[in-house]
């Protein structure tokens, strides 16, 4: 059985890689493209086999040293000529045809992608290696068991529409997320002697309370970006900007300058207001103020 937990989280990294992974087609190929996610199961050489036959285009994305890989199945009807040199060897092998490289090109963007959502998103540093093309020929090759497979539909354009499968091993992805867990959090019990009354002359006026009227900047930070000149002298009404945060993450609210604590964006009376979820600690404060 696949854990829930383990497809939840594969689930959170399926959608934003697939939405950058699609901006990026639709870059290359100058026409709209989709990747959506149609289910994860067990691998099952079999169910592979029905789905696309027994010459299929194979991405082999290495992952800690070839120990094990992320394995990527399509259909080669749209390339004839790379399934003919992949099925040949020796001096009779024809050239290599353009779409070795294209399809390169296309298994280093979904590594790169992968990487940086893991980094970014689950703080798992995947040590993946450069992708290979290979044929496969419908055999029950290791990486494809006990591992997860998640089929996938994309879409380019109005007539290019072909199925996907990407296969996990179990212990890759419970490597990967399991470490996003966190340690699990414990409490004990702790006692505290009783609040004794201040003198007198110290209830007086506190130094601090002299700053009270004191009027300071306050700003909260949705996310950054960093563009290209070209990119921005580009922006028109309408246009989008992305941000460097996914959505759901806390908005970051500074105090002159300086992060003072995270929260949420709400509404109240239809006015935007952020309700304070975490502040910073007193020694970041203190490092923040300093530089």
């Amino acid at each position: 059985m696949i854990n829930d937990k383990t497809l939840a989280q594969m689930r959170q990294l399926d959608a934003e890689v697939n939405k950058r992974f699609s901006q990026w087609l639709q870059k290359d190929y100058q026409q709209p493209a989709t990747i959506s996610v149609e289910r994860s199961v067990e691998s099952d050489v079999e169910e592979l086999k029905a789905s696309f036959g027994t010459k299929v285009l194979r991405i082999d994305i290495p992952v800690n040293d070839a120990d094990s890989a992320i394995v990527f199945l399509g259909p080669s009807d749209y390339s004839s000529d790379l399934v003919n040199y992949l099925g040949q060897s020796g001096e009779a092998a024809p050239a290599v045809p353009p779409s070795m490289q294209t399809l390169l090109d296309t298994g280093e963007q979904i590594s790169s992608l992968i990487h940086e959502v893991l980094s970014a998103r689950f703080k798992v540093d995947a040590q993946l290696g450069n992708p290979t093309i290979l044929l496969w020929n419908g055999n029950d090759d290791p990486f494809l068991q006990d591992a997860i497979a998640t089929y996938f539909s994309v879409s380019i354009g109005a007539g290019l529409t072909f199925p996907l499968v990407r296969i996990i091993p179990k212990k890759i992805a419970t490597e990967w997320f399991g470490a996003s867990q966190g340690n699990p959090i414990t409490a004990e019990k702790k006692v505290f002697g009783e609040f004794k009354e201040t003198d007198q002359e110290n209830k007086s006026l506190r130094p601090i309370e002299e700053l009270f009227d004191l009027e300071l900047e306050v700003g909260v930070e949705l996310g950054r970006v960093s563009m290209m000149l070209r990119d921005v002298l580009e922006l028109a009404p309408g246009g989008i900007i992305e941000l460097d945060k996914f959505a759901g993450d806390p908005v970051d609210l500074y105090v002159n300058k300086k992060k003072f604590a995270e929260g949420e964006v709400v509404v109240v009376e239809q006015n935007f207001a952020v309700r304070i979820t975490n502040l910073v600690s007193a020694q970041e404060r203190i490092s923040s103020a300093r530089n």
